[in-house]
């Protein structure tokens, strides 16, 4: 009986997903930054006992096909790069103005958090003992100041053979058996990019993210095989693709667990035969908003990564400061939302743990949205009084509001700031989908949807583990490009080599692989591309054409029912909740218990929706359908005017 294991790890929460015989089983569990592989077997812990009804994580373990995770470490690691990391030292040639360029602009604090003063020139030479010496006054410099692994990036004609010949005879006057090595990354290495900026940048976030990235994965595998699990852990990277430890660049760590919620937005798109789907991804702090197509994802091919600019694609994706824990006030006459936050602690001032900030999260609570009994399944208690003290003290008071009047105007201004965010990010017009996802999306998708004149939400139903979730969709996949030159087909060979040894070294015989070639071309409206047929002759090819080769192992992936399944019936409440209304009154609104609910189940507004992790809310006007996939299908009653298409 085999399983399949998806596990993202957040700031806050670990999420787990799992499927078996064609059953999703959902689990969180607390991070824990202090070591992280011990988070991710809690989490596998909290699986097993899902699926068992007791906590057996051996046994779940040796019945799992793949695990595949994804962790916001590196993204994390970057934020305190000025208090932990390694100490980078950079190396240049003698002439060099790369490090003026590098410490100006939008990335100039990264960089002094990352290097600060550790940069020295090197001075080239055609005699070897005069380049020796220059190599060991150059390194000793950049020790004498502290650092502890060293990035060179050379510009100018055949930089990648100057690098190499560097790292020759580095070793020679450095040998790595010494205890004092010190790792030296090559940027031609990491990246072939034209632009020596962009190499540099890329081979020094890959070197600060690598020791950690490093420490924490391989210990994870490392607790995978001390319970004698045989099968690799399999990394998810930004690219939307997995890979074995030994097999990860860390630079490809960095925002997966984001670019996992956009591969399952876009496997999504296809199911629903929607045009576009705008995700949103509600968490504590920030609300995460990116593009999807059937098919493919909006991503910017060199992206850029705290104002840096490196040679790897990454998700167009917006990090709005709101979020569930985002601190709502009232100052100057205008009601406030985030940026600031109160994060998981103390957390909102309902959560008692010392908070006194109101979020939206009291406000959810003091509008009767949420249970103190069943809130996070009863797991976390919160308490009425303290978020009403907050609300008051901090917004209703100073506003000159009633409680009724604050909480309601707090509702709309939070979601507000959420819908101008997703409105500034993509244009929306009648064939926009929005999706809603993360711990808090559900109970925004409705009135987002309002404010933002979107007539179709989704919310999946692995809502509060989608990242995870997304990440069930990922294969081992590479790509390689060369420049033709004069032999098309000798290039084609050497790729065609370089990929098959590449999965060889991922541990699949390249034979049960997909590969293909294609040639790539600037044409006179951009670029152009031509799949090649197996064995074709290439004859004369352009020597400026590139030659492309990719190569493809499909992973097992989470099943997507059909949506259109079900039997349209209304479904019996399980309870009710006495909820404020937009009009200001006070209304018993029917409950839905959404594990009971059945494919084609169908509601109309005003209604709640709840399991042991989500809360959803369905506002007059909207009707949800429970789809094939057990999805929540809302679409507004009457479609509102749209000021792009104006229909």
């Amino acid at each position: 009986m085999s399983t399949l294991i998806c596990i993202d790890n957040g700031g806050t929460l670990t999420d787990a997903i799992a499927v078996r015989d064609g059953a999703f089983y959902r689990a969180k569990a607390l991070t824990t930054p202090h070591d992280l592989s011990k988070c991710f077997m809690d989490a596998i812990a909290a699986l097993s006992g899902e699926i068992y009804g007791s906590e057996m994580p051996d046994r779940l373990l040796h019945e799992t096909e793949i695990i595949r995770y994804s962790t916001t470490q590196g993204t994390n690691a970057l934020v305190q790069a000025r208090e932990k990391g390694p100490r980078l030292g950079v190396l240049l040639q003698s002439g060099s103005a790369l490090s003026d360029m590098l410490r100006s602009g939008q990335e100039e604090t990264l960089f002094a958090s990352l290097v600060g003063a550790r940069v020295t020139q090197l001075q080239e030479s055609d005699d070897d003992e005069a380049y020796g010496q220059s190599i060991i006054t150059a390194v000793n410099a950049l020790l004498a100041q502290g650092t502890n692994r060293i990035v060179l990036a050379l510009d100018g004609k055949q930089y990648a053979e100057r690098e190499l010949r560097f790292r020759r005879v580095f070793l020679r006057k450095y040998p790595r058996h010494f205890l004092g090595a010190v790792p030296v990354l090559l940027a031609h290495e990491l990246t072939r990019a034209d632009d020596v900026a962009t190499r540099m940048w890329s081979g020094l976030l890959n070197s600060f993210l690598h020791p950690t990235m490093e420490h924490f994965l391989y210990h994870a595998e490392s607790e995978l095989r001390r319970r004698n699990v045989r099968r690799p852990l399999m990394v998810f990277r930004n690219d939307g693709n997995s890979s074995r430890v030994s097999r990860t660049v860390a630079l490809k760590t960095y925002s997966s667990g984001p670019r996992g919620g956009m591969e399952g937005s876009k496997v999504y798109a296809q199911a629903y035969a929607a045009k576009r789907v705008i995700s949103f991804d509600v968490g504590g702090t920030t609300t995460d908003i990116g593009v999807a197509f059937p098919g493919s994802i909006e991503e910017v091919r060199e992206g850029k990564i705290e104002g840096a600019q490196t040679a790897f694609p990454l998700c167009d994706i917006l990090s709005a400061g709101v979020g569930g824990s985002s601190v709502l006030g009232f100052k100057e006459g205008v009601y406030r939302v985030g940026p600031q936050s109160v994060g998981a602690a103390p957390g909102p001032a309902c959560f008692a743990r010392g908070g006194e900030l109101p979020t939206i999260t009291d406000v959810y609570l003091l509008m009767g949205l949420f249970d103190p009994q069943t809130y996070f399944a009863g797991k976390l208690k919160i308490d009425r009084a303290l978020a009403e003290k907050a609300i008051q003290r901090h917004v209703a008071q100073p506003a000159g509001k009633t409680l009724e009047q604050a909480l309601l105007e707090l509702d709309t201004a939070y979601h507000q700031v959420m819908a101008d965010a997703i409105t500034g990010h993509a244009a929306v017009d009648a064939d926009t989908v929005l999706m809603a996802f993360g711990g808090a999306g559900p109970m925004s998708a409705c009135l987002v949807a309002d404010l933002a004149q979107v007539n179709t939400v989704i919310v999946p139903h692995a809502a509060a583990v989608f990242c995870a979730y997304g990440i069930g969709f990922s294969d081992v996949h590479y790509h390689y490009e060369q420049i033709a030159g004069g032999d098309a087909a000798a290039v084609r060979d050497l790729l065609i080599a370089k990929a098959r040894r590449e999965m060889f070294a991922e541990g699949f015989d390249a034979d049960s692989c997909e590969l293909r070639c294609k040639l790539v071309w600037n044409g006179p409206v951009g670029e152009e591309s031509r799949w090649l047929a197996d064995g074709e002759d290439l004859g004369a090819v352009d020597a400026h054409v590139r030659i492309a080769v990719e190569i493809v192992r499909r992973l097992e992936r989470f099943p997507v029912s059909d949506v259109h399944a079900g039997v349209a019936h209304t479904p019996t409440p399980s309870g009710t909740r006495t909820c404020l209304q937009a009009d200001a009154s006070w209304l018993e609104v029917p409950l839905f218990d959404l594990d009971a609910l059945q494919p084609g189940a169908s509601i109309a507004g005003p209604a709640l929706f709840e399991d042991a992790y989500t809360t959803m809310r369905v506002l007059s006007g909207w009707t949800c359908r429970m789809t094939g996939n057990r999805d929540l299908l809302l679409t507004r009653t009457t479609p509102l005017f749209n000021a792009t298409k104006g229909a």
